[in-house]
């Protein structure tokens, strides 16, 4: 893929953009096939790009790229199978279930709620009666069954830590708080009006167009309500992850609500009505997209004078390194005259590490001090030649100046000793502070 297109940063969110078309092809011919006429697509298109994480997709690379394009395929097929019978679309819909497992392990939650919606349904119970679904659950796993061996050899680290990391963590604020935390948080993901208006439409799908399968219902409610139940009563007491992580309820959502606005405006009998409704329709969906491209692009308002909160967005990590190293780099010239021009640096983190190699030009001069919960990383570092303990500079990140510790170390290494705290100002507002740490040298050392 670099090859042809290279490694510039549009380059990068190609799969983001991708994703994002594919998804909106889907939710149209979903909602067609569901609801029977070509305006429940449109609708279920315009539902589905006005959705700030998915907006979001344009400016950022993660994991939750091929979870959305993966997890959506999945509902595509698994609801096909539903209205249409064929063993094919099951196989489809396993097949692409152990892709979305592939791009996170969040997306398993997703496909319980698939199934659970298959259970509940009459017509869902007769297909679990044929060999078909099952069929395509083996084939899920065998998809997925790279991921399975790699951990049965390696103590099964990865999904270890992904079970301390969203459900052995114990959360340090109070339930009442943390709960406060995750709606304001969905909010955010989807605007407040699209999730209220999907809620209601899950607890009242009367108010939804009228359905083609009967089938279709309960995999829709199931999918859009297991996600977030699950995770917001986890976010409660566990150290429950982001706000994305039950993203995929808002697949089966955009589906709620494509076809809740196709009846919600059928309704209207005066055309002076219906062109106020949509012009209201509009503005929110305006109104969504000008907020997130201001959350994405906060400059914008600072060059427009408009003070906003120092709160972290995309562009901290992409912007403060290119401010720090040409202070860093001075440092680090006087450290190579003692260790030499191959001495090593050591940064706290792989986001850091990356930012550093590229400022360095040398990734291979680049350690990272793995300070947290054990993970993958740890053995991937254990596995690669010992590093000669040539280490001349370490920089630490904080968000607040006075909680650099005044000495620094690694097991089994010399311990560093603070040097030098540089404030970065970020185009979002915000002051990240970098630690500068040099080796400690002994008394009376030239």
């Amino acid at each position: 893929f670099e090859r042809p297109f290279g490694t510039a940063g549009w380059v990068v969110r190609l799969p983001a953009f991708a994703s994002w078309l594919a998804g909106a092809w889907m939710a149209h011919d979903l909602a067609r096939r569901i609801y029977g006429t070509p305006r429940d697509g449109a609708w279920a298109v315009l539902v589905w790009s006005s959705l700030p994480f998915v907006q979001a997709g344009f400016h950022l690379t993660t994991p939750d790229t091929p979870l959305v394009i993966f997890g959506w395929a999945t509902f595509y097929f698994s609801l096909r199978a539903l209205l249409e019978g064929r063993p094919g679309l099951w196989a489809a819909a396993g097949a692409f279930a152990g892709l979305t497992l592939l791009g996170k392990y969040t997306g398993l939650i997703s496909l319980a709620a698939i199934f659970l919606g298959v259970l509940l349904s009459p017509g869902g119970r007769r297909q679990l009666a044929t060999p078909w679904p099952w069929l395509g659950g083996v084939l899920a796993l065998v998809v997925f069954s790279p991921v399975l061996i790699w951990n049965a050899q390696n103590e099964w680290i990865s999904f270890l830590f992904q079970l301390d990391h969203g459900i052995k963590a114990q959360s340090d604020y109070t339930p009442a708080w943390a709960l406060g935390q995750f709606i304001i948080g969905q909010m955010g993901m989807v605007m407040p009006w699209t999730l209220i208006a999907m809620i209601g439409l899950s607890l009242r799908p009367g108010m939804i167009a009228p359905l083609r399968g009967a089938s279709i219902s309960p995999v829709l409610i199931a999918g859009f309500w297991v996600p977030l139940v699950f995770f917001g009563y986890n976010g409660m007491t566990h150290d429950g992850g982001g706000p994305n992580w039950p993203l995929m309820a808002y697949v089966p959502g955009t589906l709620l609500l494509a076809g809740g606005l196709n009846r919600w405006l059928s309704g209207f009998r005066r055309p002076i009505a219906l062109r106020t409704a949509l012009v209201l329709i509009s503005l929110c969906f305006a109104f969504s997209l000008l907020i997130l491209n201001l959350v994405r692009y906060p400059q914008l308002l600072h060059t427009a004078g408009v003070k906003t909160g120092k709160e972290r967005t995309q562009l901290t990590y992409s912007y403060d390194w290119p401010i720090l190293w040409p202070k860093a780099a001075p440092m680090l010239e006087q450290q190579e005259v003692r260790y030499g021009t191959d001495c090593l640096v050591l940064v706290d983190d792989y986001q850091n590490a990356s930012m550093a190699a590229l400022m360095l030009g040398s990734p291979r001069r680049i350690r990272v001090a793995l300070d947290g919960r054990f993970s993958q990383f740890h053995l991937w570092q254990q596995a690669q030649p010992p590093a000669p303990d040539n280490f001349c500079l370490a920089i630490r990140q904080n968000r607040f100046e006075n909680r650099f510790s005044a000495t620094h170390s690694m097991p089994g290494r010399k311990p560093f000793v603070l040097y030098l705290v540089i404030p970065v100002e970020t185009p979002d507002g915000l002051t990240r502070w970098f630690g500068l740490y040099r080796p400690q040298v002994p008394p009376g050392t030239p």
